[in-house]
Parts: C-alpha cells; structure tokens; sequence
C-alpha cells in the first residue's frame, strides 16, 4: 500500500466526535454512479459518510482547501459492491447525530439491514445514532 493510500484509510477511519450542521443524504452519489443499482434480493447496507463541510472542501479544513471527496466516495461505494455482490452497498451523507437518527426514520422503511460508516473528516457526529440502531456498525 502507497503512503498516501495509507494516510487516505486511515483519516477514513480517524475518531468520531460530537459537531454538526447536517446536510442531505445521497446528495450526488447516486446508486447508478456506484455500482449498487439492480442487486436483486441482496443484503441492504446503507454506507454513511459523515463530513461537516461541502464535497469539495471551501475552506482550511482536513485534508486541505479544494480537496474533493466525491471520487473517493464513489471509488469506495463501487469497490464495496463489486467485491461483495451478495451485498447493496448503498451511498449516503450525513452529519451529527441528530441528522444521521433522522436519516435512520428512512433507513427502515428501505429494509437497511446495516450500515458501514466512514469518517471523511474530523470532527463529526453520527457514529452514535448509528450504533444505537442496534443493527450491525462497521467504522
């Protein structure tokens, strides 16, 4: 593994903590952009990247200004349902905690089995609702 595929995983996988101006779920990583589309009969996953900025970074904040995570995300969601076909892994965004229980109200009336949760930067709330689901959490 590169340095910097390194670095990338492991801010993926930085501690979560309690912040948060929530923002919409999906938002552009649609289930046709990631490969989760027509999985029939698979097992529902929500996959929830939990950021407090836009996207694309707009101002100083991890890893730095302009750093655009899309590619990442849809790199991430695609690999995940290419390697385990059984399995639709399905895109969302959230932040903080109240946003993230908001967002679960949704979840079970989409049959979401359980989620993968992926820390995009610092700071941010959303593991604990997740966790408080009582359903299987990977961070």
């Amino acid at each position: 593994m590169e340095r910097r595929d390194f670095i990338k995983m492991s801010a993926l996988a930085s501690a979560a903590a309690v912040t948060g101006v929530p923002y919409a779920t999906a938002g552009n990583l649609t289930p046709e952009i990631t490969g989760s589309a027509g999985k029939k009969d698979a097992i529902k996953v929500k996959v929830y990247f939990l950021s407090h900025l836009a996207d694309v970074q707009d101002r100083p904040d991890w890893p730095n200004i302009g750093y655009d995570f899309r590619p990442d995300m849809i790199d991430m969601v695609r690999k995940l349902n290419a390697g385990v076909p059984e399995v639709e892994f399905i895109p969302a965004k959230a932040n903080g905690d109240d946003n993230v229980r908001e967002m679960l109200k949704l979840d079970a009336k989409e049959g979401i089995e359980g989620y993968v949760c992926v820390q995009v930067n610092p700071w941010n709330g959303g593991i604990l609702a997740l966790i408080s689901s009582k359903k299987p959490v990977l961070y």
